[in-house]
C-alpha cells in the first residue's frame, strides 16, 4: 500500500468517526483529571473544571444543531447532496456551520485542560 492510499484510508476512517473521537478524548480528560497526583490541591481542581466549560458548550451547540435540523434539510449524505432547503433554524440562523463552531469549542478545551498554550 502506498503512503497516499494509506493516508486516504486513515482520512476516510477519522472522517467516519470524527464525532465519536472528541468523546474518547473527553472521558480521558476526565479519567486524567480524577487521577493526577495533585487533583487534591483545591487551586488545580478548581482551574482545570473550568477548563472544561467549553467542551460542555460544543456539545451542547453540537446536539442542539443536530436536533433542530428540518426535515430534508441535511443529513449524512456522502455520496450524493440530499438536502431540498436550506436550514436556517436554530444555529443555523446564527451561523453557517454550527457543527464547526462546536467542534472548535470542543478542542479548545482539550488545549486549555492540556496547557500547552505557552
Amino acid at each position: 500500500m502506498t503512503l497516499i492510499q494509506e493516508c486516504e484510508r486513515n482520512g476516510q476512517l477519522l472522517f467516519r468517526y470524527r464525532g465519536q473521537i472528541p468523546i474518547i478524548f473527553f472521558l480521558a480528560e476526565i479519567i486524567y483529571l480524577f487521577f493526577y497526583p495533585y487533583h487534591d490541591d483545591p487551586i488545580f481542581f478548581h482551574h482545570s473544571y473550568w477548563y472544561l466549560l467549553p467542551v460542555f458548550l460544543g456539545y451542547v451547540i453540537r446536539i442542539q444543531s443536530i436536533g433542530h435540523a428540518g426535515e430534508r434539510s441535511s443529513g449524512k449524505n456522502r455520496k450524493q447532496q440530499v438536502a431540498e432547503v436550506l436550514n436556517t433554524s436554530g444555529w443555523y440562523s446564527v451561523v453557517r456551520h454550527p457543527l464547526y463552531l462546536g467542534n472548535f469549542f470542543i478542542w479548545l478545551g482539550f488545549v486549555l485542560v492540556s496547557e500547552s498554550i505557552t
